[in-house]
């Protein structure tokens, strides 16, 4: 991901570990908490759309951004 890259709220479509390759990531959840990931970290993302619901993006997901100078590279996989 470029530097500035911003995502919206959103929701993972599946399962996954996201690894952490290159530069800085943060993930923003619902109550305004975050964190920042550096390159040799990793996370499990499960924030999955619950059965049923329509996604609303004041209610529902994350969202990730890339921090610093450095772009952001990532590495998903699908668990």
């Amino acid at each position: 991901s470029p530097v500035g890259f911003r995502s919206q709220f959103h929701c993972s479509t599946t399962p996954q570990w996201v690894f952490i390759l290159g530069g800085e990531m943060e993930i923003g959840l619902q109550d305004g908490t975050s964190r920042v990931f550096t390159a040799d970290e990793h996370f499990y993302a499960a924030d999955l759309l619950p059965a049923g619901a329509t996604f609303d993006a004041s209610v529902h997901g994350h969202r990730s951004r890339q921090v610093g100078a450095k772009p952001l590279v990532t590495l998903f996989v699908r668990g």
